[in-house]
């Protein structure tokens, strides 16, 4: 169901706002604000007028909490099943899906590994 004009107005003020928050610690205040709301501008002028599904939160965040897991997975080398029950613990997760997410996460860096091994070849390939 889309928005009325003033939702739409809101939703691109508080990503304005969203904006200008998370550089605070990073630029001063004006230039902060300044970038906040080109990246505002230019929101409305590639979304305006168009009809646009945004996920929610939990969908949105699903990819770094995987990555997350897939880390903490990582450095617990010398007891990974206490590091299995601990993440199942922190993400309210069973067992099962804890390695589902283990697993996808590992497919691809071996994917990401396998695709960089295949650039250096070709490379190599064309350099001779």
């Amino acid at each position: 169901m889309p928005l009325p004009a003033n939702g739409i107005t809101e939703c691109v003020q508080l990503l304005r706002i969203a904006i200008e928050d998370a550089l605070q610690n990073q630029l001063p205040a004006d230039r902060a604000e300044e970038v906040a709301d080109r990246a505002a501008h230019s929101f409305v002028s590639v979304y305006g007028g168009s009809v646009i599904y945004v996920p929610l939160a939990a969908r949105f965040e699903l990819p770094r909490r995987n990555a997350a897991i897939y880390s903490a997975w990582l450095e617990e080398r010398f007891d990974r099943p206490a590091a299995i029950k601990q993440l199942c613990r922190k993400h309210g997760l069973s067992e099962n899906q804890i390695y589902k997410v283990i697993r996808q996460e590992r497919l691809k860096h071996v994917r990401a590994k396998q695709a960089d091994a295949d650039e250096i070849q070709t490379w190599r390939h064309d350099a001779a």
